[in-house]
């Protein structure tokens, strides 16, 4: 909006408070006091993060996912720098089963939301589209709560997403396209410019899908 200010964020928004001020203090020299860090407790706190069905120890329960799920993040990370995709979406996989099955962590827990990103590439790098827009479509909501209304990050997705419903031939999938790269465009047009490249790319994009997708119901 005109005359709002319009904030930068150095950090991953997904991550929890803590992690993003003191990485905020190692690599920047001070500490955030925005009004989500000074409140997020709904994020931070690991009772936020529980299925309503655990019983116990709930605390040690969600440390341990917690701690497990990072090591499998760093996992992942190591067979991305490898190229090794098919072993990196097992390892996804694995680690989303896991955490599913024990009904531990939320589905917008960070530890989740990142296991789904690094899902997301590794199913594209190999071609899986089926995973690709499963897991792309799980991530819509969390980053919706996490990020602000317009971010790159959040136009960025749906680029992605529409990309690939776009490709996957059905033409319930094409429709879904239209409506994914709608917001696409519509967000890259506040965080990259109407006339940026992706955003351009966006347009014709969907304006493609908009002209295949009449074109189909015509000839039905």
């Amino acid at each position: 909006m005109c005359g709002s200010i319009a904030p930068v964020s150095y950090v991953d928004l997904l991550d929890i408070g803590e992690r993003r001020n003191k990485t905020l203090l190692r690599s920047y020299c001070f500490q955030c006091g925005c009004q989500r860090c000074l409140t997020e407790m709904d994020l931070d706190s690991p009772f936020a993060t529980l299925c309503a069905s655990v019983e116990g120890s709930l605390a040690a329960s969600v440390s341990e996912a917690v701690e497990k799920g990072a090591r499998s993040l760093e996992k992942m990370e190591d067979l991305r720098r490898k190229g090794d995709y098919e072993a990196m979406l097992s390892e996804c996989e694995s680690s989303l089963h896991s955490r599913g099955a024990a009904c531990i962590l939320h589905d917008f827990h960070h530890v989740t939301v990142h296991t789904l990103r690094q899902l997301v590439y590794a199913a594209i790098a190999i071609g899986d589209w089926p995973k690709a827009i499963e897991a792309s479509r799980k991530l819509t909501e969390p980053l919706r709560r996490y990020l602000t209304e317009f971010h790159p990050v959040l136009a960025v997705h749906f680029l992605r997403l529409g990309k690939l419903l776009r490709v996957s031939g059905s033409t319930t999938q094409l429709a879904q396209s239209v409506h994914e790269l709608t917001q696409a465009v519509r967000q890259l047009r506040v965080t990259h410019g109407a006339g940026h490249p992706t955003t351009l790319q966006a347009l014709e994009m969907l304006q493609d899908s908009q002209c295949e997708l009449s074109r189909r119901h015509n000839n039905t």
